[in-house]
């Protein structure tokens, strides 16, 4: 019966640290408002041992869809900037072609 309580305590305290980490890494986090996170924290604290899976996971899944959408809003500028400097280098390439003409 000892055993099972010495288990028991492992357990609790292993539950407490991980929903300490979490509540650091929910606090910290900048790509969610203040009621996303209190919400998470909920989340956290309200279902023992599960809540620190469940809130890592949909935190990480959030990350992503952030980083998705970020990805999605940089690639137009970067396909533009790309023209841009194609334009640029023809424009150096018949400006050079220009100035040295060569002769057949």
């Amino acid at each position: 019966m000892d055993l099972f309580w010495i288990f028991i305590l492992i357990m609790v305290i292993a539950n407490i640290l991980l929903n300490i980490m979490g509540t650091n890494i929910v606090r910290s986090s900048e790509i969610h408002d203040n009621n996303k996170k209190r919400n998470l924290l909920i989340m956290l604290w309200g279902i023992p041992m599960l809540g620190v899976f469940v809130a890592m996971i949909k935190i990480n899944k959030d990350i992503k869809a952030n980083q998705q959408k970020m990805e999605e809003e940089i690639a137009p500028a970067i396909r533009e900037m790309a023209d841009r400097l194609k334009v640029l280098d023809a424009d150096i390439a018949m400006s050079k072609a220009k100035k040295n003409p060569k002769i057949h």
